[in-house]
């Protein structure tokens, strides 16, 4: 028969963990903190005074990726297990990067009362891996920039090649980061008419122009404007938010009217979706997004479409 060690003996062993140990009461509606051992203190730097009483959401970081504070919920609210990794705070401000397993513990009729997370800092695991990460994605771009061209002969913009392949490194670095991602797609219409009455060179010299207007609009370092097909231009902007968008998107229609007015028949439409990149999610969705809202311009009159993808 396996011998029923004291709580207190049970506590002692804990608190000389080397990982990190921290019991939360699920029946406070913040998840309260009851206990931590000297492990999780010196990992975290708060005074026990400090932890005990609070509740867990105040160590969530803001680099911590939505789906793995949505696993840590569910863990909660379904009483199961999970290993999860989150952005924890420490008292100096300063986020860590926190590999937590939780459990369940049960008391009397199998009810679940507290759980127990024990934590690792895993920062230099998650470094190495964002750094292997980041080399492959260069070595990558070697190799495609040998392989494929990337240049649009006409504009001397990017080619929808490597605006695509940029888009999705892109989107690969932001997800790590949390950070959003702004495609906006834009038509110049009425060029295929006067191409079709006025030669190719007429329309090339168009194109010239709008590339140039564009370039003024997209030129922060985290922008990239590119050729997307005959009749399109794309541009990435990496980190700009949906409140952001619509002003830039406006901002290009603005630069491009010159160059339009000056031929009749010519306008532009622009669409603009933003999203944060997350695992369900895909770059292609977002530009299917950016097509789908530029057909309802489109049919609807509208020079300019905003929207998320979610």
């Amino acid at each position: 028969m396996t011998e029923t060690l004291p709580d207190h003996l049970l506590l002692t062993a804990l608190d000389h963990a080397r990982d990190g140990i921290v019991i939360t009461d699920i029946r406070t509606p913040r998840n309260a903190i009851v206990w931590a051992n000297e492990a999780f203190i010196q990992m975290t730097g708060y005074d026990r005074e400090a932890l005990i009483g609070k509740g867990t959401r105040f160590l969530m970081g803001s680099r911590t990726r939505p789906t793995a504070a949505a696993l840590f919920r569910k863990a909660l609210n379904t009483g199961s297990r999970a290993l999860v990794t989150v952005s924890t705070v420490k008292a100096d401000g300063n986020e860590f990067w926190n590999e937590i397993s939780m459990a369940p513990v049960s008391e009397g009729e199998g009810a679940v009362r507290y759980y127990i997370g024990v934590c690792r800092d895993v920062s230099e695991r998650i470094a190495a891996q964002e750094a292997l990460l980041a080399s492959e994605m260069r070595i990558e771009t070697v190799e495609e920039a040998v392989a494929a061209p990337t240049y649009d002969p006409v504009t001397r913009l990017y080619n929808r090649h490597y605006v695509e392949e940029y888009a999705e490194r892109e989107w690969l670095l932001l997800q790590r980061q949390q950070r959003p991602l702004t495609l906006f797609l834009i038509e110049l219409q009425g060029l295929e008419a006067l191409e079709q009455d006025q030669g190719a060179s007429a329309a090339n010299a168009v194109l010239e122009q709008a590339a140039d207007a564009l370039r003024s609009v997209f030129r922060r370092g985290m922008d990239l404007v590119a050729r997307f097909d005959a009749y399109h231009f794309l541009a990435s902007a990496s980190g700009m938010g949906w409140d952001e968008s619509e002003p830039m998107a406006r901002h290009a229609l603005e630069a491009l009217a010159p160059v339009l007015e000056e031929r009749e028949g010519l306008c532009a439409r622009v669409s603009a979706v933003t999203a944060v990149p997350e695992d369900h999610l895909s770059v292609d969705e977002l530009i299917q997004k950016a097509q789908a809202e530029l057909e309802r311009a489109r049919v609807k009159g509208e020079s300019l479409r905003v929207a998320a993808l979610d």
